[in-house]
Parts: C-alpha cells; structure tokens; sequence
C-alpha cells in the first residue's frame, strides 16, 4: 500500500497483471474478535473483502480524488 501512495505523486509504473485483494479494516477487527473467540480456530486466516486489478482501483481512486496527480 506505501506503494500506492507513491504512485498517487506521479509514478508512471504499469501493472499488465497485478491483482490486490481488499478488505474493510472494521471487518479486520471483527475477524480478529471471532478468531480469538474460537479456540477451534488454529493457523493463518485470510480476510479479503474483494479482489480487483490495481488498474481499476487506481481508476476508482483517480475518481474519488481528482484532486491527486493518479496516473491513469
């Protein structure tokens, strides 16, 4: 995500095929509360809302933030 945030001042890098999954941070700590609540619940656990390409989040960015120099 630092990356990102690089990016957003003016980076002219591409992403053919570069996929970045996406996850509410309330729904972090709530997965956090139900995993530490369960003793069952051993291992890693992964908690992603949606997957997308970095173009379309960048895009959807560019469209919340037209104030912000986001390569297109």
């Amino acid at each position: 995500m630092w990356y990102f945030v690089f990016c957003v001042a003016g980076c002219d890098d591409t992403y053919e095929n570069f996929f970045m999954g996406t996850v509410h941070f309330k729904d972090v700590a709530l997965a956090h509360i139900l995993v530490y609540e369960n003793k069952s619940a051993v291992g890693r656990h992964v908690c992603v809302e949606s997957i997308s390409h970095y173009g379309d989040f960048v895009a959807k960015v560019a469209e919340l933030y037209p104030e912000y120099n986001v390569p297109k």
